[in-house]
């Protein structure tokens, strides 16, 4: 039997949940890395299932928000994260790799709650 490490079991990031905090801002994360050679002035951001469904009290949008803004969860300063959020609320705007996008919370990211999900037959 493998020996688990403490690291195994507690993950390091925000929120309560790290299904619905660490794992979206770790996706986001990968997602503004892979923007690297494509331009852009706006994005738009859509959670579905149990993340449009939790999503507002595990902290979902706060987690992809840093994701977006190049924070890395391990090494992210737990006492900025709140100024960090609140500078993006204030400006509606977001850096991602040097170039400056509009991030309206409430124009940017939705969360779709009214979903259907459709299951292929």
């Amino acid at each position: 039997m493998k020996q688990l490490s403490i690291f195994d079991i507690f993950k390091i990031g925000i929120g309560p949940s790290s299904s619905h905090t660490l794992n979206p801002w770790k996706a986001a994360l990968s997602f503004r890395d892979s923007l690297t050679k494509i331009s852009f002035d706006r994005i738009k951001i859509s959670l579905f299932g149990s993340l449009s469904k939790t999503g507002k009290g595990h902290k979902t949008d706060s987690a992809v928000q840093l994701g977006l803004s190049g924070l890395i969860p391990e090494t992210t300063n737990s006492v900025e994260i709140k100024r960090i959020l609140e500078q993006i609320k204030i400006t509606e705007n977001l850096f991602i790799n040097r170039s400056k996008i509009t991030f309206s919370h409430q124009k940017t990211l939705f969360f779709a709650i009214h979903c259907i999900k459709l299951i292929p037959i």
